[in-house]
């Protein structure tokens, strides 16, 4: 992923990319926050394209739950076309995956905790 982060600042001169605690995307900063250990695993490429696809897309803000999976599922659909274009192939299990969680997360908050 060094090689690939490197291209990325290249090509990507309005985003700025710095090593966090987490993958994730600031838009009040035009940062892309990523993990820099384990720099190298699939994984981490593939949540590297997905705040990139954040930051492309210019996602700033979201008004309610549904607007943020909205935006996740756009992000890793740009993550994808991102992939073609530098050579990296995201499972698509991962994505369905990651956005399971958000779904999971949708569903907890629809439902009453006295009655379930």
């Amino acid at each position: 992923m060094s090689k690939l982060l490197s291209t990325l600042r290249q090509d990507f001169p309005a985003v700025t990319f710095v090593a966090g605690d987490t993958f994730h995307w600031s838009p009040k900063k035009q940062t892309v926050f990523y993990v820099d250990a384990g720099i190298d695993s699939e994984s981490s490429t593939w949540s590297l394209l997905h705040e990139l696809g954040h930051a492309v897309l210019e996602h700033q803000t979201f008004q309610t739950d549904f607007d943020l999976l909205m935006l996740e599922v756009s992000a890793w659909d740009k993550a994808l076309a991102l992939g073609k274009q530098y050579g990296v192939t995201i499972n698509p299990d991962h994505v369905q995956d990651c956005l399971d969680t958000y779904r999971d997360w949708l569903y907890q908050r629809s439902t009453c905790p006295a009655c379930t």
